[in-house]
């Protein structure tokens, strides 16, 4: 043990200093065997990973607005925020170093995710587009949201199957060095698949029931077909005699 005068800073140079006095002591006394020192969460690398993946949710987020509907892209992206909190809190209890290895494989396997809501986006856009009516309802996008999610379900979870298959065959011929890697990224895309067919689906519906721009809309239409009114009563009576200005006392 290490009888420290003061509390032990939580920066890395002072991991660094206990990790010298502990090979300090090995060396002179002969009393220590073996160490490990954890860093933990206050390596700048595990910063770092935190900041990818937050630029990665955020692209992600602006490329599901682009292409889908807004609630869609709201749902993955908080399913996706849950279930990479939650993979790093798998990871920790593993006693997997939480270094920049771990961090990319926590990353992989949040970008394998996101491709796996894909083909969900593409299908009720599909949807929506072939109705024969208008979309116009919450009822109408609850039903299309549900034949979306029926129709690829199966090949969403197949995927996530397909994916972590070939990363625990991509173990055994790499070096021990890069297993945390695999390890890593096999925890996020499956606790991140496992959270996006819990959680999209109730969030969408959610968010399409809920998030509203009609009233916006509306206005808007409303203002548009007045401005139209206006414009056609202007042109009606362009060419009418103009009425009798009555003013009193003159006219009589």
């Amino acid at each position: 043990y290490a009888n420290l005068e003061k509390p032990l800073s939580t920066d890395s140079d002072a991991y660094d200093a206990i990790e010298a006095y502990v090979k300090q002591v090995d060396d002179e006394y002969g009393l220590v065997t073996s160490y490990t020192v954890y860093p933990g969460v206050v390596r700048g690398d595990f910063t770092n990973t935190l900041i990818l993946t937050s630029i990665t949710i955020g692209i992600g987020l602006v490329y599901f607005i682009i292409r889908y509907r807004y609630t869609f892209a709201l749902s993955t992206i908080i399913s996706s925020i849950v279930g990479t909190t939650t993979a790093f809190g798998l990871i920790s209890l593993t006693r997997l170093e939480v270094s920049s290895s771990v961090g990319i494989g926590v990353l992989a396997g949040l970008i394998m995710t996101l491709l796996l809501f894909i083909p969900f986006g593409n299908r009720l856009r599909q949807l929506k587009n072939e109705s024969k009516v208008k979309v116009t309802t919450f009822e109408q996008r609850e039903e299309i949201t549900m034949a979306s999610f029926k129709s690829t379900i199966n090949e969403y979870c197949i995927s996530a199957i397909m994916f972590t298959v070939l990363l625990l065959a991509f173990i055994p011929l790499n070096s021990l060095q890069m297993a945390p890697i695999f390890i890593a990224t096999i925890i996020s895309l499956l606790v991140n698949a496992i959270f996006g067919i819990l959680i999209v689906v109730p969030l969408h519906l959610w968010f399409e029931k809920t998030i509203k721009f009609n009233k916006f809309k509306s206005k808007r239409a409303e203002l548009r077909k007045a401005k139209r009114e206006k414009t056609i009563k202007a042109n009606r009576n362009k060419g009418a005699e103009p009425e009798e200005i009555i003013i009193p006392g003159i006219n009589d």
